[in-house]
């Protein structure tokens, strides 16, 4: 399976490095995975199309994102997620509108 960036920031980014990792999942074969850090949820996306195509509706899913916003954690300090691509950056401010986060 090829590791797909649907246009959004990704950790795995580096040639070969989001292959590999799918590969070694794919080989390990989970019925549940846990994601700490989901990000902007490009490996979480990655991961349920594999698990699907291995288990199709019987796997779990988690992800934990510690620094998504909500009521919890108004006072605590949200990672500024600033987009270089101004394309990107209109998408969600002006037609989305709404946090990229």
């Amino acid at each position: 399976m090829k590791y797909k960036k649907y246009f959004r920031k990704t950790s795995l980014k580096q040639k070969g490095v989001g292959d590999f990792f799918l590969k070694d999942v794919e080989k390990k074969s989970p019925k549940t995975f846990l994601e700490v850090g989901v990000f902007h949820g490009v490996t979480a996306r990655n991961i349920c199309e594999l698990l699907y195509t291995i288990h199709k509706d019987d796997f779990k899913y988690i992800g934990l994102d510690l620094f998504e916003e909500g009521d919890e954690n108004k006072s605590e300090v949200i990672p500024n997620t600033v987009f270089t691509n101004p394309l990107k950056d209109f998408y969600f401010k002006y037609i989305k509108k709404t946090k990229p986060l």
